[in-house]
């Protein structure tokens, strides 16, 4: 376990160099309630039932609850601690960036592909995106449902700024042009089955091999249950 002073780091076993990334806002529970949960969980890119969910096998893995996470979030917004969404959005994109380029150097690993949800989890990949950049990746993001709230669209509006590519689909084929893919599609608060176009992306993600980091959790994971009957015929 890789640990840094906002980010949490776990090695997926698909890949050495696949990280759990947990994001400077879960950092702030993990610190405020001093909480810690160890549970196993045997995850896999597997369909299922029409399930999916990304590459994860026997790991462990420092997570709070769904509701106690809600209620943390609402706590650091209040008036009593002040900040806003888009201050948190903006810190835990900033610290995405920076275990990316502490694990993830751009000479070995230049072009970035950032898949982003709809979201605040998606949120802080559109906001990674500029500091990656500004790092000296080669950023594009694929941004297939775009919020129509005013910070999302600031935050486009800033993408567009920075001369970064948003796409809003592509084909499975496309991400072997990519070093390395970010997966911040779905946060903690996911709850139910991707809906399209969000299952196929993810089914393409865990079918390219490729190195990935997911913020917060791997998109399509329940954090409470671990969806553990998708799991169930994964190989060990």
């Amino acid at each position: 376990m890789i640990t840094n002073l906002f980010i949490k780091s776990f090695t997926f076993s698909r890949s050495l160099k696949n990280f759990y990334v947990l994001s400077l806002l879960n950092y702030f529970k993990l610190k405020i309630y001093n909480k810690i949960y160890v549970p196993t969980l045997g995850v896999s890119l597997k369909r299922k039932r029409r399930s999916y969910s990304l590459n994860v096998r026997k790991m462990e893995i420092t997570y709070l609850s769904q509701d106690l996470s809600q209620k943390i979030d609402n706590e650091l917004m209040s008036d009593e601690v002040g900040y806003t969404t888009e201050q948190l959005m903006e810190l835990a994109g900033l610290s995405i960036s920076q275990i990316i380029f502490k694990e993830y150097k751009p000479c070995e690993f230049k072009k970035i592909l950032i898949c982003c949800g709809p979201g605040n989890n998606g949120g802080d990949g559109l906001v990674a995106a500029r500091h990656l950049k500004q790092f000296g990746y080669n950023v594009v993001v694929l941004y297939p449902k775009v919020n129509d709230k005013t910070l999302f669209k600031r935050l486009l509006k800033l993408l567009e700024h920075y001369e970064i590519n948003v796409l809003m689909s592509l084909r499975a084929s496309d991400l072997d042009n990519y070093d390395l893919i970010i997966d911040s599609i779905f946060g903690f608060s996911f709850k139910g089955e991707p809906r399209k176009p969000f299952d196929e992306i993810i089914q393409m993600i865990n079918n390219s091999n490729k190195v990935v980091v997911s913020v917060d959790v791997p998109s399509g994971i329940n954090i409470d249950s671990g969806d553990i009957q998708v799991f169930k015929d994964v190989p060990t």
